[in-house]
């Protein structure tokens, strides 16, 4: 029977837990504002690694755009290199009829006195060469075809417009009068 007893005899050799009652409000105040301040910091982590991550996909793509834009860059500048070459105006020149002169005059100017025999130029084999060293960096060849007095007029009124081109307010290249 003393196991039974002991079994239903309260144990009261501890001291009992006390209750919220005796807590100090401030305490009370001061945890809570922990809590608090212990969440939003978590909450701003959460938030600021979304931001990181997102503006590094933009940059990622950023960086795309503009290794794409230096590429095109580099094309567009290589067309008009070719297209400026004197190797491409020469060609486009005997395209459209024109002819070189093998007897050069001369005017000099102090005394107004001609040099040389003027001569009409002839279009024959020997005035007209084709381009002995072929040129491997020309790229564009100036098609001639659609060359009419209409896109002739239309282009070189628009030339007159080339400062907003070269302000960047248009959003288009001008058209090349040879193109």
């Amino acid at each position: 029977m003393s196991a039974l007893r002991a079994a239903t005899k309260n144990v009261s050799t501890g001291r009992r837990l006390r209750g919220l009652a005796n807590v100090n409000p401030r305490t009370v105040k001061l945890s809570i504002t922990m809590l608090a301040g212990l969440v939003l910091i978590q909450l701003l982590h959460v938030f600021m690694g979304g931001l990181t991550a997102q503006f590094t996909y933009e940059i990622s793509d950023l960086k795309t755009e503009k290794h794409t834009l230096s590429t095109q860059a580099d094309i567009l500048s290589s067309e008009v290199n070719s297209l400026s070459s004197n190797q491409n105006l020469v060609n486009v020149a005997h395209s459209l009829g024109m002819v070189s002169n093998v007897n050069p005059v001369f005017l000099r100017l102090a005394d107004s006195t001609v040099i040389g025999k003027p001569r009409r130029a002839q279009a024959n084999e020997r005035t007209i060469s084709s381009n002995l060293v072929p040129n491997a960096a020309m790229t564009t060849d100036t098609n001639t075809t659609n060359l009419t007095l209409e896109n002739t007029n239309r282009v070189l009124a628009s030339s007159k417009s080339s400062a907003v081109v070269a302000s960047g307010t248009s959003g288009s290249i001008q058209a090349s009068p040879t193109n």
